[in-house]
């Protein structure tokens, strides 16, 4: 005998419930599906970041490398112009100047491959500005649970 409180379990009632747990469950896949593509998006993201840092310690390795060399031959080249003063301040001939006219030329062709070299490094520098920034991008848009689970801070 049923309760006055509980309706009746009819045909119609036990179909409603069954309809009503089959649009549960629907629903259900749906949001485990979406779960499921921001964790891979995630994935994605995770595995973006790895490549910009690694990005972003090859240019600092190839930036520290020019600046050594930079650094070398602005070194090699004061040894030479002092050394090229002392002697021309002792000797006054004119084939000693060729020699060092020429020697100068020849280290600013060198500073200019460098300078040009700083242009590379300059324009590495912008790029990995720009894959920070994506990475920023990409990073705001990951959920705070999947964040933390990538061991990225918020």
């Amino acid at each position: 005998m049923a309760h006055d409180s509980e309706p009746e379990l009819t045909a119609e009632v036990v179909a409603k419930r069954f309809a009503d747990s089959a649009d549960a469950l629907a629903e259900l896949h749906d949001q485990l599906m979406t779960l499921a593509t921001a964790e891979e998006n995630a994935t994605t993201a995770a595995s973006d970041i790895n490549q910009v840092v690694v990005a972003a310690r090859e240019f600092v390795v190839a930036a520290a490398a020019l600046v050594d060399e930079t650094k070398a031959a602005q070194a090699l080249a004061q040894e030479a112009f002092a050394a090229s003063a002392a002697f021309l301040s002792d000797a006054n001939t004119d084939s000693l100047k060729v020699v060092i006219k020429n020697s100068a030329k020849a280290t600013d062709a060198r500073l200019k491959a460098i300078e040009a070299s700083l242009g590379d490094v300059q324009l590495r520098d912008a790029r990995i500005v720009e894959l920070e920034a994506e990475l920023a991008r990409r990073t705001a848009r990951l959920p705070g649970r999947v964040k933390r689970q990538l061991g990225v801070e918020e």
